[in-house]
């Protein structure tokens, strides 16, 4: 027993510290460039959430879909033209995968790009691959 009250008295402090005096959430639940970086590609177009977030509260904002990202990207077609120059022996964007993969595995908005292509392939020029 005396272990149960000791958890909730650590979860009870827990949330008082993470809560401000005015009972929001410190800090975590804001929308600004620093807790949700913008890319630098978005930045220098000078976006902001709502270039991407249609949703009238930040509260509402969600992960993008693939459709979200092609309303202003075109289509895969367009980015496979527009990636081809990079000098990568395999176009990602010209991939028999698509159009069955979601933007999101690779490019994250507000967090580190992965490369998803080495997750299952191996070659040089596909591990060189960087991701904005």
């Amino acid at each position: 027993m005396l272990k149960i009250f000791k958890i909730l008295a650590i979860a009870c402090f827990a949330l008082c510290v993470a809560f401000s005096a005015d009972g929001a959430l410190a800090d975590a639940g804001k929308f600004n460039k620093q807790n949700y970086p913008i890319k630098s590609h978005h930045d220098k177009l000078g976006f902001d959430c709502k270039n991407c977030h249609k949703q009238a509260d930040p509260k509402d904002y969600k992960a993008l879909s693939a459709d979200e990202c092609l309303s202003c990207h075109k289509s895969y077609d367009v980015l496979a033209e527009r990636s081809g120059h990079l000098g990568y022996d395999d176009n990602v964007h010209a991939s028999p995968h698509y159009p069955k993969m979601d933007c999101n595995l690779c490019h994250r908005s507000h967090k580190p790009s992965q490369n998803y292509c080495v997750m299952c392939h191996s070659q040089d020029s596909m591990k060189k691959i960087l991701v904005p």
